[in-house]
This record gives C-alpha cells, structure tokens and sequence, in this order.
C-alpha cells in the first residue's frame, strides 16, 4: 500500500498488538536528496497523498463506512495541522453513495477533489429505481475552507442521463489554479424501442473547471468521440496528464482492434478551449495485448510519456513517447522498460523529458529504471534493484 509524490512517501505497516486483529498503521516520511528522513508522521489511514506545492503534503482519506471524505495536512516541516475539509462529500445531494473520488493540488496550498456519488431518486431506494452516477468538484484552500458551491457544499460538473453509468475519475492540475477531468461513461441505448435492442455507447468525457469553480467546457463536457468514430471502439480505464498549455493529453485501454481479452492504448489531446487536437478517435500508442493498463506523465514538447504492459512474452513494461502533434518518438511498440514480470508499477517524470519507473517482481525485491528523452535506458539494462 505504498503511496508517493515527489520525496515525499506513505507505507503502511501491520500492528499486531491487538488479539483481535490487525490494523494497518500508515506511515508518511519525507526524504530529502541524500535518502536521509526529514521526518515522518503516522495515521491511521492515507487513501491519496499529494503535493502541498510548499515542501509539505495533503492526505486524504474516506471513514469507516467509505461514504465521507477528509482531508489532512502536513507542514514543509513535518508538523501536522488541524483537520481540513472536515466533510468533502457527499456533496450537493443528501442521498448519495460516495463511489470513487481524485484529488490534485490547486498550486496554492491547497487541494482540488473530484469525486462521483451513486444517487437516487428522492424517495426511492435501491430496487425501486435505477441509480445515476454523477460527479462533483471541491476546491480547500490552504486555510482548509470551502471555496465552491452554497454552503460548501462543491458544485455539480456532470449530470448524465439515466440508464448511465460513470467509471474511472482522473483528475489533473491546469497549471493556474484550476483542473481538468476525466471519466468513462457507459449508456444505454434502446435502438428499436425494446429491451431486447438496448446497446452500449462507450465513452470518455472531460471537464475544464476553472479556480473559481466555473465549468469552462461544454456543460456535459467534452467527448472524445471514440464510439462515435469507431462502433467497435470500447474505452476504459483513462489517464491524463496536463499537456502545460491549459489543456491535457488523455490515454486509455480500448479493444477495438482486437476481441474482449485484449486491448491496445489510444491516445488523445485536448487544447485548453476542449478543442480535440489528434486524429479522431485518437493515436495508437501500443501493440495490441492483454491488459496493457496504461500509465501517463507530461513529456516535453508538449506530449507525454505512456507506459504500458504487454503479455506477450511474459509481462513486460513497455514506454512510447508522443510529442505535442500526436507523433510517437520511440520505435513502434515502444521502449521495454522490464521483461522480468512486474506488480504494482508506478512512473515519474525526470524533469528532463524522460521518465523513471518503479516496479516489484513478486517476492524478488522491487527496482526503479530511468529512461532518458531519447528512450535509452540509463540506470542498467535491468534496472537497479532497491531492496532484497
């Protein structure tokens, strides 16, 4: 259960002092240049981790019942303040189900969360009637207040129809304040006017939410357009990444080059008007395999860098570079990071362009790979082994 953002990382442990059972203990520690520990402070749960954008972080984390929302913080020194957010959500409604939620910093302190409700009609209860997923936003300063909606009650970015469902939240800073978001959404479409015809439409949606709380994009946001060019198209599970000019660059698995047990990673930009920048229906990150489960961060040029897994051979990691045009930098199907098998990857930019990747091989100890601009792998060809 291992968290991290920039120096700063949350491990969790297991104390066993109970008879009863054993609760996990979190431990968040900050590491300067050196690997030296600055400090560390503990708690009792660490759902996400970020960025306080001034040498400290913000911990978020759901109670008990996983239906409400709190925020923690924790200064450039390592001292804890007092509890911020103390209620994110559920938000405007009264009757939700918190189901997934995301969090970025807002690049003054505080921090932006995303999060989806499950509703139902007033008055009804599962059973009686079909739940709507929709989504809202919170902006916490770094005072800890509400800063959008009546009452702090955060503002409504999606409302999707009925017979719709929303999957996969990601939410990304804009570099000014504000933050971009984006989702699956699957729907029902009765075609004849019977139960027998209904059929799926696959999407992906973004939102541009402004610091203010304004939504800046169209009001049900933007579509990719990924059905709609290809009926065979079938989008899950999306990344994205700020492409530094107020827009953002999209990655997700879609398994309409191949059948249900397979899937390639398709690519798409959107300018900082929501205006889509690449081919329609996206770029061909990958090689088709199974699950390729892609990873985003910005690259240079305006682009970014994708790392994904294939099957093919064993489990390997694969990265490929986009510029800001759409085209791919490395050859066809990408650099291999690993070949060895890997669980639990994670990936970083360098600050230079290229990309570092950490990842374990089951029991056999966990290593951390560096990948230059140019796609070479300078840290060994098989990565340095952290630990054994």
């Amino acid at each position: 259960c291992a968290r991290s953002v920039g120096v700063t990382v949350s491990l969790c442990s297991w104390n066993s002092s109970s008879p009863k059972a054993l609760s996990p203990e979190y431990h968040v520690t900050k590491l300067d240049t050196d690997g030296k520990t600055r400090w560390q402070q503990d708690f009792s749960r660490v759902d996400q981790l970020i960025s306080d954008g001034n040498g400290g972080a913000i911990i978020g984390y759901t109670d008990a019942d996983g239906l409400t929302l709190y925020l923690n913080s924790i200064d450039a020194n390592g001292n804890k303040t007092n509890p911020i957010g103390n209620k994110i959500a559920p938000g405007v409604s009264n009757n939700g189900n918190l189901q997934e939620w995301q969090m970025v910093s807002d690049n003054a302190g505080g921090a932006i969360i995303a999060w989806v409700e499950s509703q139902y009609p007033t008055g009804k209860q599962p059973g009686e009637s079909q739940a709507v997923d929709r989504i809202y936003a919170q902006r916490v300063d770094v005072t800890g207040s509400l800063l959008w909606g009546d009452n702090g009650n955060g503002i409504s970015v999606y409302n999707p129809p009925e017979g719709s469902w929303v999957q996969s939240l990601q939410v990304t800073d804009d570099g000014i304040g504000g933050a971009i978001l984006s989702w699956f959404r699957s729907t029902e479409i009765n075609n004849e006017g019977n139960n027998s015809q209904i059929t799926q439409n696959w999407d992906i949606l973004t939102q541009k939410i402004d610091g203010n709380g304004n939504i800046l994009w169209q009001p049900d946001g933007v579509s990719l357009k990924i059905s709609e060019t290809n009926k065979q198209a079938a989008p899950s599970n999306p990344v994205l990444i700020s492409d530094n000019s107020g827009g953002a660059i999209i990655a997700s698995r879609d398994s309409r080059d191949s059948g249900a047990n397979s899937a390639s990673v398709y690519a798409q930009r959107l300018d900082a008007d929501g205006n889509l920048k690449w081919d329609a229906g996206g770029i061909k990150v990958s090689m088709t395999s199974v699950n390729p489960h892609p990873l985003i961060i910005s690259g240079d040029l305006g682009g970014a860098i994708i790392v994904y897994s294939s099957q093919e051979d064993g489990r390997i990691l694969n990265a490929q570079k986009l510029d800001g045009n759409g085209q791919t930098l490395f050859p066809q199907n990408g650099i291999t990071i690993t070949r060895d098998g890997f669980v639990g990857d994670s990936i970083v930019s360098d600050g230079q362009g290229g990309v570092i990747a950490a990842w374990a091989v089951n029991s056999n100890g966990a290593y951390v790979q560096k990948l230059n601009a140019d796609g070479q792998l300078l840290w060994g060809q098989n990565g340095i082994k952290l630990n054994q």
